[in-house]
């Protein structure tokens, strides 16, 4: 059985992995302009439900602290996505 610490630190890892992922968008971008036409409709599918996931995880990532949102602060608040401290607590990331 894992401890709290051992899963913080795994989840504290997906969300930099998550975080450093508009850079792998970035690629994807450039190798499918080289592709044939008929691959651009199921890279765009993935791509597009990645994306997706990757901001529901980055919006609903709770603060081990407090457990409110990390990067935004209340419903509406703007995300910032590198942030580096909670926006609620101001717990330092890592």
């Amino acid at each position: 059985m894992r401890t709290l610490a051992q899963t913080d630190r795994k989840n504290w890892r997906r969300l930099t992995v998550l975080q450093l992922s508009p850079i792998g968008w970035v690629l994807l971008a450039v190798v499918t302009a080289r592709l044939p036409d008929r691959y651009w409709v199921p890279i765009l599918l993935l791509s597009g439900l990645g994306l997706l996931y990757t901001g529901h995880f980055i919006d609903n990532w709770p603060c081990p602290r407090c457990k409110m949102r990390f990067h935004r602060k209340g419903r509406y608040g703007v995300i910032t996505i590198f942030r580096f401290q909670c926006a609620n607590c101001g717990l330092r990331r890592g």
